[in-house]
């Protein structure tokens, strides 16, 4: 609540675009080829292995997965027409959308051609098994007598976002062309500048002159090879309700700027929104040499500035999210502080877990109700809620929630009917699974003795950013909470920024984080047009580039030491 009450207006105006955003997944057509898996093979002449053709096709019309497996199994030991017969298996299982069993199927043929390869990709790209379609790729190119005759710019640009894709897997045994491209990508992903990805990129094509990678690098890189200083327009309010907003985030991206060296820093020159109108500083920017935008950042004017600037063909980066029914053009992106980023990485992880039914608990703050119903929209299984106004009613509004209440009432009941005093310990519920917390920093201190009280200690407990948990230390409770970077972190450098600005509240180290992240995302843009599943770790998440060129953000949970 303490956030409204300073920034009561902008908080609205903010809040509403967060309601129209909901993250997309990778533009898989930038990613994936729309490779048709239909393939004309000879006939099978075996009349045994037609006979198991047949079944094989029943079994797939009655979805009896215990036959289909068991076949595959039995035509695995039959040598003849062998791979044949499994390509006719992994198309049939391709047709029913049995992706994961038409991968293993497809990878039971012993002698592969670059046919079954590139399937193997695609099937595996559609389960976004980026790994599984990098080794498929990899295995392509080998499989040419001439490697540099396999490669063309869609295959290096798909094995290149492949590999960006998959940095946290652990490769199979791969031959030391392979070997040296792997560790590459990942280096390429945790370098935190345009500058560090230059330097990297350079440096190991010149140790890998000869590489066929080298040679015929994805177009990504090559933009990043020739990478030079943009000249960037800044929009933001600088003046009037919103100058406090406006000065975090401008702060953030000076910041964010001198951590580039002189060679590779953009230019900034900004413009009041609040000073000017959006036509007039469009106007401006178009007679002038700005190769960028950043802004606005106040919904209202990123609608007016999009609509405005469909024909503008430089790169933009708006500050919040646009309604649906807003089309941008396809230099413009957006980025913002939804909630409903965290809804999504608490949901996530919970539902990599068996559980069933989940006790929310949540006070009145506009943040922890928007919070409370995006869970309940996206949760299929039970919720239980334990909502509450003010922080003394907690306990009540768990207890009820629990049964204690009811628990009470029963015993009640009983000593009336019976006219004597019951020695009686109430009973809480047993089949909570788990607990949600939207809840306030100094409402969380309490939550470990009203917990224990309902002997809700061992039940696992999820915190949203804003609850910061991961701030205090519980005996007994199992607290996994999840951070958002530039507020979480208590490194130097943090602690030095916000003592630095004049961060005093959480939402101006939000607005500030933003800021530094816009800048370096927009440092990167052109090359997230190439590979849209490049992650970046930032001082808001982990942010990605999803569909409708809106960028969403993967908060990470942090488990709190006991």
């Amino acid at each position: 609540m303490r956030y409204l009450i300073l920034f009561p207006v902008l908080s609205i105006i903010l809040m509403a675009c967060q309601a129209q955003y909901t993250p997309d997944t990778i533009k898989k057509g930038q990613i994936f080829s729309n490779k048709d898996n239909s393939a004309n093979y000879s006939q099978v002449t075996n009349t045994e292995q037609l006979e198991s053709i047949k079944k094989f096709r029943a079994a797939l019309d009655e979805q009896d997965y215990e036959a289909i497996t068991e076949l595959i199994t039995v035509l695995d030991s039959s040598e003849k027409n062998h791979d044949q017969v499994f390509r006719i298996f992994s198309d049939l299982l391709l047709s029913q959308k049995m992706l994961d069993l038409a991968v293993s199927t497809q990878k039971k043929i012993e002698k592969h051609n670059k046919d079954d390869y590139q399937s193997i990709a695609h099937t595996c790209a559609q389960l976004f098994n980026h790994q599984c379609a990098a080794e498929a790729l990899f295995d392509y190119i080998h499989s040419s007598e001439s490697e540099q005759l396999s490669l063309t710019s869609t295959m290096t640009n798909r094995l290149w976002n492949h590999l960006l894709a998959s940095t946290e897997a652990t490769f199979n045994l791969r031959p030391d062309s392979d070997r040296e491209l792997i560790p590459f990508a990942k280096a390429f992903v945790e370098s935190d500048s345009i500058e560090k990805k230059r330097e990297l990129w350079l440096e190991w094509k010149n140790s890998n002159s000869g590489h066929w990678f080298a040679l015929k690098p994805p177009l990504a890189l090559q933009l990043v090879e020739n990478f030079r200083k943009p000249n960037i327009a800044v929009i933001l309010p600088l003046s009037g309700d919103f100058q406090a907003a406006g000065k975090a985030v401008r702060d953030g991206i000076i910041t964010s700027s001198f951590g580039e060296s002189e060679r590779l820093r953009g230019a900034l020159n900004f413009y009041d929104s609040e000073a000017q109108s959006m036509s007039s500083i469009l106007k401006t920017i178009t007679q002038g040499d700005a190769t960028h935008v950043i802004g606005p950042l106040l919904k209202e004017n990123c609608r007016v500035f999009t609509q405005i600037s469909n024909k503008f063909s430089k790169p933009i980066l708006l500050l919040n999210y646009l309604s649906e029914d807003i089309e941008k053009s396809k230099y413009q992106y957006s980025l913002g502080l939804s909630i409903e980023h965290e809804i999504d990485s608490l949901l996530e992880e919970i539902n990599h877990q068996a559980l069933n039914n989940i006790l929310i608990v949540s006070n009145a703050s506009s943040w922890a109700v928007r919070s409370n119903n995006l869970f309940e929209d996206q949760w299929l299984k039970t919720v239980t809620n334990a909502k509450f106004e003010n922080p003394r009613d907690i306990t009540e509004s768990i207890s009820n929630a629990v049964g204690v209440e009811s628990s009470n009432s029963r015993k009640e009941s009983v000593e009336k009917i019976i006219r004597k005093p019951l020695e009686f310990l109430p009973r809480t519920r047993k089949d909570i699974d788990a607990i949600v917390a939207f809840v306030s920093p100094s409402e969380s201190e309490s939550l470990e003795p009203i917990l224990k009280f309902h002997f809700l200690e061992d039940t696992p407990l999820f915190a949203s950013s804003q609850s910061e948990l991961h701030n205090y230390k519980f005996s007994e409770l199992k607290v996994r909470s999840l951070e958002f970077p530039f507020i979480g972190q208590r490194n130097t450098s943090n602690a030095f920024l916000k003592s630095q600005f004049e961060l005093r509240t959480r939402f101006d180290q939000e607005l500030f984080a933003l800021g530094m992240d816009a800048y370096k995302l927009l440092q990167l843009i052109e090359i997230f047009r190439e590979s849209p599943g490049l992650p970046v770790s930032g001082q808001t998440g982990l942010v990605q580039l999803g569909e409708k060129q809106n960028f969403f953000r993967k908060l990470k949970l942090i488990e709190n030491e006991s």
